[in-house]
């Protein structure tokens, strides 16, 4: 399957950031829209509906992921912010957005997790057997029994579970159960609910687009931070790490470095956008950053039964007039 071809039908925005590919994003930001009474710029050069903001969205679900935020993200841009960095990057929602609108001309995103690393590896270099492989299956329990427990090294096939748990395991959480339960008789929810295989393949070939296009590259294989960042030094990053508490139990690989990323995003010569939870060895480890406000959004935090818990972003730049 060429998505290259196929998604020339696509109603893809990436046709209207390519119709003059050598000009700066800074000079095709699309237009600010009403968003609840505040001014942010708009996700699409389509306007939306009234009350809401059209944002392109990742193939990937995974646990906290931030398309919600990309709103206030493209809003916060400088004019200088023209390629970003995404050294967790998860569902990459952020950067996907932002570059998909034109907004950024260029993103980078890496993980240190096997498996996503290689979702976003294949999908941006070698992504025919990944898109044929997901345009013909049909989600049961009995192949997600297979994805979870399968020990592999191999790329396509860490593409492959990726995709599969993340779009079929409760809360897209790779080590929770499947969506309806293993009877699928848990509530009305079902395995297949969120496989959406035309809507999928559609997110799928927007990313080989940018990818073909130079707009969106990917790590070769899991990276640490410390590596991403080293390589990226300049530029925005976008930082969205495990939370303390939560992130142990939402993700393979556990994460505590939170006070050597401080560190080392303090000394970074790169402006930095940071997301956390809003507790306080948070804001103590950031409380040089000399932008840190709340956000509206909140999530659940599973730690805690539940409960809604608040989020902060933090910004390492001083302030100053953004692209209007």
């Amino acid at each position: 399957m060429d998505l290259r071809c196929s998604c020339s039908v696509l109603p893809s925005p990436l046709r209207h950031v390519d119709a003059a590919p050598d000009t700066p994003a800074s000079a095709r930001r699309p237009p600010l829209v009403l968003l609840h009474g505040h001014a942010r710029r708009s996700l699409s050069h389509h306007h939306a509906p009234e009350g809401h903001v059209s944002i392109p969205r990742s193939p990937l679900r995974c646990p906290g992921g931030k398309s919600a935020l990309a709103p206030l993200i493209g809003n916060l841009l400088h004019a200088t912010d023209v390629s970003i960095v995404e050294p967790f990057a998860g569902s990459a929602a952020v950067s996907i957005a932002l570059v998909t609108a034109g907004i950024i001309d260029r993103a980078h995103i890496a993980d240190a997790d096997p498996g996503v690393a290689a979702f976003w590896h294949v999908l941006t270099t070698d992504h025919t057997p990944l898109v044929d492989w997901f345009a013909a299956t049909r989600p049961t329990v009995e192949l997600f029994t297979y994805w979870q427990e399968l020990d592999t090294t191999d790329q396509q096939l860490l593409a492959q579970r990726t995709l599969f748990l993340s779009r079929t395991a409760w809360g897209a959480i790779p080590m929770a159960g499947p969506l309806g339960g293993w009877a699928q008789t848990d509530g009305a929810a079902r395995i297949t609910d969120r496989w959406n295989r035309q809507t999928t393949l559609a997110r799928l070939g927007i990313i080989v687009e940018l990818a073909h296009a130079g707009r969106l590259s990917a790590a070769p294989g899991p990276t640490s931070w410390q590596e991403t960042l080293s390589t990226h030094p300049d530029g925005l990053a976008f930082i969205d790490p495990p939370y303390p508490g939560d992130g142990d139990r939402l993700y393979r690989h556990r994460f505590s470095e939170h006070a050597q990323l401080a560190t080392a995003l303090r000394q970074r010569p790169g402006r930095s956008l940071i997301v956390y939870n809003d507790v306080p060895l948070i804001r103590g480890l950031y409380a040089w950053a000399p932008g840190l406000r709340t956000l509206d959004t909140r999530y659940s935090s599973i730690t805690s039964s539940g409960s809604e818990r608040s989020e902060v972003l933090i910004d390492t730049s001083p302030p100053r007039t953004t692209m209007a």
